[in-house]
């Protein structure tokens, strides 16, 4: 929330996809948001992260990009290069009064993209007023429509306390918390979250402090496309604040580290072979599937590429089945989920699992579109209620019995 647009990372995507995470749950169309202090993500063993950096040296890792945008007009931030430096064990990002461009600070990015996983950081920053430490990640394709997680944002001059935001969709909806203005950012602090298909969770050393789950429509804000890592201490604030004769000629953001995890299992098969394929029911689209776990959805007529959605943690996809009204495709997967996708955004809408599975082999929805069933390995056919996704009855294969 407020000022900032984490600029100018290369579009290296991570598939960081979900597939042993058992807490997962199905999530539907016309339930409301749901925010609570729990952290059912303690269950997660996140194992060792993928990428790690202490800042050791003089010289920041190839891993990231520096923002530099001294020229761009208010209220936008102007960065530099200059702004941005490693010493003594940290990445210091520097707000200060540079010439020609005036009051400055400076941000950086990291170069690679993924969809859930953990981000940790150890950081702290000086007081002054006039500049705004911020720690968030920034989505790989458009803002604010894929959305935007905000893990801490310092804009009190003295450091008391940060805002925690989560934001989603094309009117910039968003949904918030404080850290308590007890909390000292002048002091070292380690923030992270947890982002996982059905709930985000806020943590501050070691303590989960907030939790989000997944809902639909208006009321969610879990985003489903890649993010990257943004650190940035910029000039001014969301209401325009300047430094001030008490503020010190450089008011340094300092991080100690970083670390990035991948969701446990994440590393999908890769197969090239087309294993599904569905048409829309009002003819506009055709999904394909192959045994990496990727849907292509192909505009019809013409055939055009139009959106490549990849199923978390999968194990290959076995099925492909689209709503009566065409706005949304379910992917039956081997790893045990069906995952129902928006067409027209190509974000996940909802997961449904199969209890007990032993690998979804196919899915089809009731031409009435009040039910999606689903036919597992494990000789039972599932039948959901639709939009909801909650489980109304369970049929056994008669060859099984």
């Amino acid at each position: 929330m407020g000022i900032r647009k984490a600029s100018g990372a290369a579009a290296l995507v991570l598939a960081a996809v979900l597939a042993s995470y058992s807490g997962i749950s199905a999530t539907a169309r016309g339930t409301t948001a749901r925010t609570s202090l729990a952290a059912s993500a303690t269950a997660v063993n996140w194992g060792k992260p993928v990428f790690t950096d202490n800042f050791t040296g003089t010289a920041l890792g190839k891993s990231w990009s520096v923002y530099n945008s001294p020229y761009v007009k208010s209220p936008k931030p102007k960065r530099t290069p200059d702004s941005v430096r490693v010493r003594n064990g940290s990445l210091q990002i520097i707000g200060h009064y540079e010439k020609p461009y005036g009051y400055v600070g400076g941000g950086v990015a990291d170069k690679t993209n993924q969809a859930y996983g953990r981000w940790e950081i150890r950081f702290r920053a000086d007081a002054g007023a006039g500049y705004a430490p911020v720690v968030l990640l920034w989505p790989k394709g458009h803002w604010p429509d894929d959305g935007e997680i905000d893990l801490a944002e310092a804009g009190n001059p003295q450091r008391h306390g940060a805002g925690e935001f989560l934001h989603l969709g094309v009117r910039n909806r968003f949904i918030g918390k404080h850290i308590p203005s007890t909390v000292d950012f002048t002091r070292w602090h380690t923030i992270a979250v947890d982002w996982l298909p059905d709930h985000i969770t806020f943590w501050l050393d070691g303590k989960a402090l907030w939790t989000v789950k997944r809902a639909t429509g208006n009321a969610d804000y879990i985003p489903s496309t890649p993010f990257h890592l943004a650190l940035q201490n910029d000039a001014g604030c969301d209401t325009g604040c300047k430094p001030g004769k008490n503020t010190p000629a450089q008011v340094v953001m300092d991080v100690d580290w970083v670390k990035v995890y991948a969701v446990p299992g994440s590393a999908p098969a890769t197969s090239p072979a087309v294993t599904a394929a569905a048409y829309s029911p009002d003819g506009d689209y055709l999904a394909t599937a192959d045994g990496s776990g990727r849907v292509y959805v192909w505009s019809l007529p013409g055939y055009k590429l139009k959106e490549t959605l990849t199923d978390p943690g999968s194990r290959g996809v076995n099925g492909l089945a689209f709503t009566t009204l065409s706005d949304y495709v379910a992917a039956a997967d081997a790893n045990g989920h069906v995952y129902i996708w928006t067409v027209a955004a190509g974000s996940l809408n909802a997961t449904v699992t199969d209890p007990g599975s032993k690998g979804v082999r196919g899915a089809a929805y009731a031409p009435d579109g009040k039910s999606m069933s689903t036919a597992d390995a494990n000789g039972h056919l599932y039948i959901w209620a639709e939009p909801s996704y909650k489980l109304t009855a369970t049929l056994v294969n008669p060859a099984g019995k």
